[in-house]
């Protein structure tokens, strides 16, 4: 653990990017999960996070372990697709995100006929991550696409959410929002409590 924490403090990596999203933002619920609607947002903001790898600064993030051996990213294969976590756990990377909502609603109306707040975020967070198991992939629109950037491995990764609502001065189609998500990724500050 002593070559981690070296690591961390000589280089603490941190990068920050904006990924944007319009389209239907519906509730989840034990009833309907919104397989298919999470699957849109996630093959959506796949190009842009393959902008962010292609473009973007990851030097400064860890790319090989305490023996300079590269470091594996996970992989996940469902039903003939490809999925890989831009943040993967195994780097020890988290983000905070900020989230800001614009939709056709007045300011305030937390809760309205789209659903509340907290379940429409389940459904974008979960889009954010690598699908879990088959039951939560559905094929994207384009059919020569066959492999899918996801922001995180795993959900818990996200350790600050900041989200704003915002009545839209455009004309948003009911039913859709317009999110604007600021990324910002660092080194994970490990605690360590031992004896």
């Amino acid at each position: 653990m002593n070559w981690l924490m070296d690591k961390l403090a000589r280089e603490r990596p941190e990068m920050k990017f904006r990924l944007k999203y319009d389209g239907p933002l519906p509730s989840a619920s034990k009833n309907d999960t919104r397989c298919k609607d999470k699957n849109r947002i996630r093959w959506k903001l796949h190009h842009q996070l393959a902008t962010v790898i292609m473009e973007g600064d990851f030097s400064r993030t860890f790319t090989t372990d305490d023996e300079d051996r590269p470091l594996v990213f996970p992989k996940r294969r469902f039903k003939g697709f490809g999925f890989m976590a831009v943040i993967p756990v195994a780097q020890v990377l988290v983000c905070n995100l900020t989230i800001q909502l614009e939709r056709r609603d007045l300011a305030g109306g937390i809760l309205n006929p789209e659903g509340d707040l907290d379940n429409r975020m389940k459904t974008l967070l979960d889009a954010l991550r690598l699908p879990q198991n088959e039951n939560e992939v559905m094929p994207p629109d384009d059919p020569a696409q066959k492999n899918c950037l996801c922001l995180l491995e795993d959900d818990s990764l996200i350790t600050g959410l900041n989200i704003q609502t915002i009545t839209s001065l455009e004309d948003l189609p009911k039913g859709q929002v317009r999110l604007t998500i600021d990324v910002e990724v660092r080194a994970h500050n490990l605690q360590y409590q031992g004896e």
